[in-house]
């Protein structure tokens, strides 16, 4: 049997200054964890016993030809996944307007984040000495992301109201080799690239409704029309 451990501290500091009744500054620093884990195709029934030696301790390609273990035959453990640690930093402001009919959340952050995680396709040998070709969790690098929020809600009446949310975020890997990259292109170098599956603009509108029924129950209504870049 595999067995993993994981001991974490995930500090969490915040300092709010409020030099108004209708104005609250804020800045915060926070660590962030994602516990490790194990990537499970290695252990399927049929995988070959040196394929999971190799995905436990990483590949070595054997001294004469023969199938390799894993595909690509890389000298890191890929059955093990290590923990994903991100340190988040941001500063805000929270105001009210109007009489408190219009409020704004406005927040900018930087996060460092290590060990990221991310699928990749491999090869792992079977005992029948074909390959299941899977996808498994790697840790590729470091990436940094930069990034800001801004929240309104404006209270039409006191049965409708309106909002608008914006974001952008800035999401890059700042080291990291992804092999299959390589493989493809003959440069697996992703620093500077992209974080997939981060949209650059986000755009969320909506409003809300509410209408008496009875004297004791109100119906309501809201809709949202949400927007995100590639």
């Amino acid at each position: 049997s595999v067995g993993l451990d994981f001991d974490s501290f995930t500090p969490r500091a915040t300092i709010r200054f409020r030099p108004t009744e209708d104005l609250t500054l804020y800045a915060l620093a926070a660590k962030g964890n994602k516990p490790g884990e194990l990537n499970t195709e290695f252990f399927r029934a049929g995988i070959s016993p040196v394929a999971v030696q190799a995905g436990l301790e990483g590949c070595t390609p054997p001294p004469v030809p023969e199938p390799l273990p894993v595909i690509p035959c890389l000298g890191e453990p890929l059955a093990i996944v290590a923990e994903e640690e991100q340190w988040t930093y941001e500063l805000g402001a929270k105001a009210a307007w109007l009489d408190g009919r219009l409020s704004t959340n406005l927040a900018v952050y930087h996060i460092d984040w290590e060990n990221q995680g991310l699928f990749t396709t491999v090869r792992i040998l079977q005992t029948a000495g074909t390959y299941l070709t899977t996808t498994v969790i790697r840790n590729v690098g470091a990436s940094k992301v930069d990034g800001l929020e801004l929240e309104t809600s404006f209270r039409v009446t006191d049965r409708f109201t309106v909002l608008a949310n914006y974001g952008y975020t800035d999401s890059r890997y700042d080291e990291g080799i992804d092999p299959i990259l390589e493989e493809l292109t003959g440069n697996g170098d992703i620093h500077g690239k992209k974080v997939p599956n981060v949209p650059e603009h986000t755009l969320i509108l909506g409003g809300n409704v509410t209408v008496p029924v009875t004297p004791d129950a109100e119906a309501f209504l809201n809709a949202d029309y949400a927007y995100s870049t590639k």
